[in-house]
C-alpha cells in the first residue's frame, strides 16, 4: 500500500502536481480507478499490466516500486522489529524516502524538495522522538549525532560538487560547419538540442563560450567575434550588453562551450537528509 501511495508520489512531484487530490487515475484516459482495481501488485497482474478502461500500458515500475517496498519494509522488520518497533517503522519510513527519490531521479534527474528537506525535517523530528535511532539514550545525544551526520554528509557532497565543477565544469559541442545557434529568451538552441538557461547558468561565474563568424542582432551585425554570456552579461566582442535586453540573437559557429555541473545541490540536500538526520555522524562515516 505504502509502496502504492510512493507510485503518486513519483508520477506527480516532478509534474508539480498535488500527491492527495484527484484520486488515482488512469494518465492516459483519466479515469478514475476504483478501490477494487487499486489492490497493490494483483491488480497489475490481473489486468495484464493495461488499464481496464482504455488499455494503455501500466508501466513496470509501477509493479516494481510496490514489490520492492513490500521487500524492503519486510527486511526492514526482520532486522530490526526485534531491537524496536518503532525503530523498524521508522526505517521503513527513511526507505520510502530514498525509493521514491531514485526513482524521481532515475527519470528526471531531479530529486525534489519535498523529499529532501522535507526528509531532514522529519529525520530531525524523528531523531527526538527516538534517540535509540542514533545508538543514543538522551534527546540531547541524538540532536548532536544528527548534527554532525548532516554536517559530514552534507559536507563532503558540496566538497565534490566543487571539485566536479573544476574538473568537469565544461561541455564542449562541436557543430556541423556553419552552424546557426540561436540564443532565445528561455534557452540555447542549437543543431539537434535546446538547453533551458536554468540548465545553464547554476552559479554566477558560469558562462557559455564560442566564437561566431556572424552574430545577428534586431538591431545590429558583428562578423568574426568572440561571445560570452553568462546570466548577467553578453559579451560580443568589446560590447558588452545586458542579456535581459537581447530577446532574440543568432550566430554561427561549429563550436560552443557550455559551463555544466558534475552533482547538483539536489544531492548535496539528498545527503544531508540521509547522513545527519537518519543514520548520524557515526553511522554515515562507517559507511563511507
Amino acid at each position: 500500500m505504502v509502496g502504492s501511495f510512493l507510485n503518486v508520489c513519483i508520477h506527480r512531484l516532478p509534474l508539480g502536481q498535488s500527491v492527495i487530490s484527484p484520486g488515482s487515475h488512469c494518465p492516459a484516459c483519466k479515469y478514475a480507478i476504483p478501490w477494487y482495481l487499486s489492490i497493490p501488485l494483483l491488480t497489475w497482474v490481473y489486468l495484464g499490466g493495461k488499464c481496464r478502461n482504455c488499455r494503455a500500458p501500466i508501466s513496470v515500475p509501477y509493479f516494481l516500486v510496490e514489490l520492492l517496498t513490500a521487500i524492503l519494509f519486510c527486511g526492514c522488520w526482520l532486522a530490526f522489529g526485534a531491537q524496536s518497533a518503532w525503530l523498524a517503522l521508522i526505517y521503513s519510513f527513511f526507505l520510502a524516502g530514498l525509493i521514491a527519490a531514485t526513482f524521481i531521479d532515475a527519470e528526471h534527474e531531479i530529486i525534489p524538495d519535498e523529499i529532501t528537506i522535507g526528509g531532514i525535517l522529519a529525520g530531525v523530528i524523528c531523531s527526538c522522538l527516538l534517540p535509540l535511532l542514533h545508538d543514543q539514550t538522551s534527546v540531547s545525544g541524538a540532536v548532536w549525532e544528527s548534527g554532525l551526520g548532516i554536517a559530514a554528509g552534507a559536507g563532503i557532497i558540496y566538497f565534490f560538487v566543487c571539485m566536479g565543477k573544476l574538473v568537469w565544469g565544461r561541455q564542449t559541442f562541436l557543430l556541423p560547419p556553419d552552424a546557426r545557434i540561436i540564443l532565445s529568451e528561455t534557452g540555447l538552441v542549437f543543431p539537434g538540442k535546446e538547453i533551458p538557461y536554468e540548465e545553464v547558468f547554476y552559479r554566477p561565474s558560469d558562462t557559455v563560450r564560442l566564437h561566431a563568424r556572424t552574430v545577428e542582432l534586431v538591431d545590429r551585425c558583428y562578423r568574426e567575434v568572440e561571445i560570452r554570456l553568462s546570466s548577467s552579461i553578453l559579451q560580443i566582442g568589446r560590447d558588452r550588453l545586458n542579456p535581459e535586453e537581447v530577446p532574440h540573437m543568432e550566430a554561427v559557429t561549429d563550436r560552443i562551450v557550455i559551463p555544466r555541473e558534475a552533482m547538483g545541490l539536489g544531492d548535496v540536500k539528498f545527503m544531508a537528509a540521509i547522513a545527519l538526520s537518519w543514520v548520524g555522524k557515526g553511522s554515515f562515516l562507517l559507511c563511507s
